[in-house]
């Protein structure tokens, strides 16, 4: 059985020593076995769901419903999670179409920013102004 050390974990992760401490606070991980010296060492598998973990948070999850998603079944027992989990999941579709929708409408006045410009600076302000003009249609 591998063990990664909290250093390792953090290099393969890109997470910091100091958020996996915190996720194992607020018990979103568990907590990883201790050796004599005291330092915490991970387990494969909770690698694999610290890295599961980051990949929900860069995608806008939070942290609490992370935390709800990754407890599973309690006894095995899946009727009382089955209905919060698809409520929850509903919700992240529709955020996520949502946020690729205004994804698109970014990019494309992205796209038209390079086509006229400015260049130099204002490329927030450009945007700011073109929010407005779609809020007057």
């Amino acid at each position: 059985m591998n063990k990664y050390s909290i250093g390792q974990v953090a290099k393969i992760t890109g997470l910091s020593a100091k958020t996996l401490r915190f996720y194992e606070e607020q018990g979103v991980i568990e907590s990883p076995m201790r050796e004599a010296n005291g330092y915490r060492y991970y387990s494969e598998k909770s690698l694999e769901d610290i890295k599961l973990i980051k990949y929900a948070k860069d995608l806008g999850l939070p942290l609490a419903e992370i935390k709800k998603l990754m407890v599973g079944c309690a006894g095995g027992d899946c009727n009382q999670t089955k209905e919060y989990n698809t409520k929850v999941i509903s919700e992240y579709v529709d955020l996520l179409s949502e946020r690729m929708k205004q994804m698109e409408i970014l990019r494309s006045r992205l796209r038209n920013i390079l086509k006229t410009g400015p260049y130099c600076c204002g490329v927030l302000h450009e945007l700011s102004i073109n929010d407005r003009k779609a809020g007057e249609k």
